[in-house]
């Protein structure tokens, strides 16, 4: 990391930055080690194996909080809506 690049707003030109040094990387061949290599797709893999324990965790944590009613409204609810909206379009 340089300290340009840590000066750097948050956004897309830190992004870009990143992005830009991972295609020089990759064109001028200084990726060319083996054993680089397989320590980036190490971490790749590793990354992406968390990524997706924390997907499936919180899908279990939704599927234990799911109480089954959804976002339907209560029929009070409906009953109020109902009867606003027949007040709005009247008055229109």
């Amino acid at each position: 990391m340089s300290d340009e690049w840590v000066d750097l707003p948050d956004g897309p030109e830190k992004v870009a930055a990143v992005v830009r040094a991972a295609e020089c990387w990759a064109v001028d061949c200084e990726l060319r080690d083996l054993e680089q290599l397989v320590f980036l797709n190490g971490l790749r893999h590793a990354h992406k194996r968390d990524e997706d324990a924390a997907f499936v965790a919180r899908g279990s944590d939704h599927k234990q909080q799911w109480t089954g009613r959804g976002f339907r409204p209560s029929p009070s609810v409906e009953n109020d809506v109902r009867a606003g909206w027949g007040e709005w379009v009247q008055a229109g």
